[in-house]
């Protein structure tokens, strides 16, 4: 359910908003989607719609400064492998660290409240991909008769998992609802049969 902040935009920064969010999907792979990206583009389209991606611009030209003055003696020590870390560094410190700090204290995002659903979710997955291996493990056979079957019990687990530990009462509103209705068109009430 969108967030009064959200209803608040004016409708041309609501759909740069629902633009950013919904590139991902339209243009990346099903396998290939990145909820980080998705996140990434999301706070940056926010910022677009704000006015504001100066400060994120400078951000920027700071840690590519920054990697380079802390990579050159690096990399003289430690090569290649020391340049990778140190990038992987200057990154986490500009991209997570400062603009998630910049999120919450100039545009009043609740950055921890955030990062907490984004675990949960997260949890859910690796969960998942644990069953997922588990199932491989016990039932290491590739032929089709026992590839369906570990697919369809895959699926009904992660989806009872998603729906108990990851949905908001909302998301599990609109299951209940969705499962209502084709319950009630696949199985006829008592008093519709004569």
């Amino acid at each position: 359910m969108p967030s009064q902040t959200f209803l608040n935009l004016d409708s041309s920064k609501q759909n740069k908003l629902l633009d950013a969010a919904m590139y991902e999907f339209k243009n990346v792979r099903y396998t290939e989607v990145s909820v980080n990206q998705i996140i990434q583009n999301v706070g940056i389209s926010i910022l677009y719609a704000m006015n504001l991606q100066a400060f994120r611009s400078m951000v920027l030209i700071v840690i590519a400064i920054l990697n380079i003055i802390i990579s050159i003696p690096i990399a003289k020590t430690y090569g290649a492998i020391g340049v990778a870390y140190v990038t992987a560094g200057t990154l986490v410190l500009g991209n997570f660290i400062i603009m998630n700090i910049y999120y919450h204290k100039r545009i009043g995002i609740n950055i921890i409240r955030f990062w907490k659903s984004v675990s949960v979710i997260t949890t859910v997955v690796l969960f998942s991909i644990s069953i997922g291996f588990l199932m491989n493990y016990l039932f290491p056979y590739d032929t089709l008769i026992f590839f369906i079957p570990k697919i369809l019990a895959y699926t009904f687990i992660h989806v009872i998992i998603i729906y108990f530990i990851a949905f908001n009462d909302y998301e599990k509103e609109i299951v209940i609802s969705a499962y209502n209705r084709l319950k009630k068109h696949l199985i006829p009430n008592k008093t519709d049969v004569k």
